[in-house]
């Protein structure tokens, strides 16, 4: 896992508490170093004051909690599969940048079209950034491995 930055706000410490108690594999590394160095390359502050916040509507339950305990690094919702996935999917699938749509509504995004892609709508810097989406991916991955971990103690 990263180490924190030294000019890093208390959400980026908090946030890589949390993703280190997720087991993971050089992807998910990948995806909290691409996280850490967007909000880093903004000075851990808001993108802009018209684009300070992902939006809110369709987001999973468990991140606004996460945001009201002020973004606690041992905030450890009980994430109940299928329902956080399709809610997440369905979170991120709101947030795509025009030109971009589901795969047969899936979690998939592809470009309808070929378009240069404004990503500035979803590459939110800041403590109510793309910081929750790495949130709700991590207690997403906890909650699959765990499952997958519990099956094969059941099954021998």
């Amino acid at each position: 896992m990263p180490t924190v930055p030294e000019d890093a706000q208390a959400y980026v410490k908090n946030t890589l508490g949390l993703c280190s108690w997720v087991e993971g594999d050089g992807l998910w590394l990948k995806v909290v170093k691409a996280w850490l160095r967007i909000d880093q390359a903004a000075g851990f502050e808001p993108s802009s004051k018209a684009l300070s916040r992902l939006p809110t509507a369709g987001r999973p339950k468990e991140v606004g909690k996460w945001i009201s305990y002020a973004q606690s690094a041992t905030f450890r919702p009980v994430v109940s599969l299928p329902r956080f996935a399709d809610e997440f999917a369905e979170w991120w699938r709101s947030m795509q940048p025009e030109g971009r749509k589901a795969i047969d509504d899936t979690f998939i995004s592809i470009m309808s079209k070929p378009v240069i892609t404004d990503w500035e709508t979803v590459e939110i810097s800041g403590s109510n950034g793309l910081v929750s989406v790495v949130v709700a991916l991590a207690w997403w991955r906890k909650a699959v491995y765990d499952l997958l971990e519990e099956n094969a103690l059941r099954t021998g």
